[in-house]
């Protein structure tokens, strides 16, 4: 099958896709409100960091112990139904907090919190089946020609998402108060789900209902660390964001080494999603076709490159670059990786497979955070970021003579 058929817009023709699109822009506008404004909800009542990160963990915990048999389901049952189901639950969950902040409840300091922490719970649950959902779904919607220009759109409306959500939440937070933003999401949430009803969901995929479920998540495992291509990427990504990324450092650089105020953390956390953004676009209009796995590699090698000699930058403007361009890095490999996901995992394995990988992106996202703030402590911070980038150098080349399938990836057909 030849890729003839090029443009930005590409496989925005397809209607389907285009509501697919407002799901994933509807529904993390709004879990990144919702995680916004709770996180400055419990800070304001404890005034404890260690309250704001048993948020976080809260949250992975359930996500990572549920989302192999979420995988399994979305393989068996309708996508669209389970990612309905998913996102009524995000509904519930902050409509939750919006009634209890009303009522008073979460302003009690001994329950209050724990009640939070409970919805937090619920909530992992729910995007343990949303993400494998999600994934499935549109790979099911998009094939062939527009299939790495729809790649490209989901990412990018995924990072506008994700900028935009929290950077709304404070603003309405000001404007309108915490229980008013809270119903803003619950409308956003539910766009979502209207947009999913809107999808014309190609089929329910071929499977045995009735095979046992150890079997069924044994069979995607196996299936995922059988296939070097696609555990190679997998892991590329799970090293770097581990390993390599500043991100979770940004304030102490901005503070101690580059010696700005809060605006000029605000410039260092915006670039990498400009960058990621730019590169985004760029790959909705020219798609990789020849080479991919070796720019795969590259783009890896660079990404620990760019944060590299951030960390050694004393200029604002100059570290804003890299750390920009680390985020341009990021967002191909990103790309890469979703089209390697489509190419190789059969239909009938989708969710299952999104589930391994979403447990890889988890794990490296949340503990990438911890690794950096630890190894800041003990080694300093400039020695850190060193250590963290040589293991990204390390993982480049481990993956390039365990995976000799990676660097001969190529798109052309």
């Amino acid at each position: 099958m030849k890729f003839n058929k090029t443009g930005l817009f590409h496989s925005l023709q397809n209607i389907d896709f285009k509501y697919f699109l407002s799901v994933r822009f509807f529904a993390t506008f709004a879990a990144q409100m919702t995680s916004t404004l709770m996180a400055w909800q419990v800070y304001k009542i404890t005034h404890d960091p260690l309250a704001l990160g048993l948020i976080g963990l809260f949250e992975v915990l359930p996500f990572i112990s549920v989302t192999l048999f979420a995988g399994h389901y979305v393989d068996k049952f309708s996508r669209k139904k389970i990612i309905i189901f998913a996102a009524a639950i995000l509904l519930l969950c902050t409509s939750s907090l919006a009634i209890f902040t009303s009522t008073g409840l979460i302003s009690n300091l001994t329950h209050g919190i724990w009640l939070v922490y409970s919805i937090n719970i619920v909530t992992g649950v729910a995007r343990a089946f949303l993400y494998p959902g999600m994934t499935a779904l549109r790979a099911n919607i998009i094939r062939g020609p527009q299939m790495q220009n729809s790649i490209a759109w989901n990412v990018n409306v995924w990072y506008t998402a994700a900028i935009a959500g929290p950077a709304l939440a404070g603003v309405l937070y000001d404007l309108i108060g915490i229980v008013a933003s809270y119903w803003i999401a619950v409308i956003c949430f539910s766009i979502a789900i209207f947009s999913v009803f809107k999808i014309k969901e190609p089929g329910i995929p071929e499977g045995n209902r009735a095979e046992n479920i150890w079997q069924s998540l044994q069979e995607g495992i196996h299936f995922v660390f059988s296939r070097k291509i696609i555990l190679g990427a997998i892991t590329l990504d799970l090293f770097a964001v581990l390993f390599g990324g500043v991100v979770a450092l940004l304030p102490v650089f901005a503070s101690e080494v580059l010696k700005v105020n809060a605006t000029g953390l605000g410039i260092l956390r915006a670039a990498p999603f400009i960058g990621s953004l730019l590169s985004g676009l760029y790959l909705a209009a020219r798609p990789l076709r020849k080479n991919v796995g070796i720019i795969l590699l590259v783009s890896v090698g660079l990404f620990g490159l760019a944060n590299l000699l951030f960390s050694l930058s004393s200029y604002l403007w100059l570290s804003a670059i890299l750390i920009g361009l680390a985020g341009v890095f990021d967002n191909v490999s990103v790309f890469i990786r979703h089209t390697i996901m489509q190419m190789y995992v059969p239909d009938n394995m989708r969710g299952r497979v999104s589930a391994v990988e979403g447990i890889f992106i988890s794990s490296s996202n949340e503990l990438g955070s911890f690794e950096s703030g630890f190894a800041a402590k003990i080694m300093g911070l400039i020695p850190s970021v060193i250590f963290g980038t040589s293991m990204t150098f390390l993982s480049v080349g481990l993956a390039s003579k365990l995976s000799p399938e990676l660097q001969k990836l190529d798109c052309s057909e």
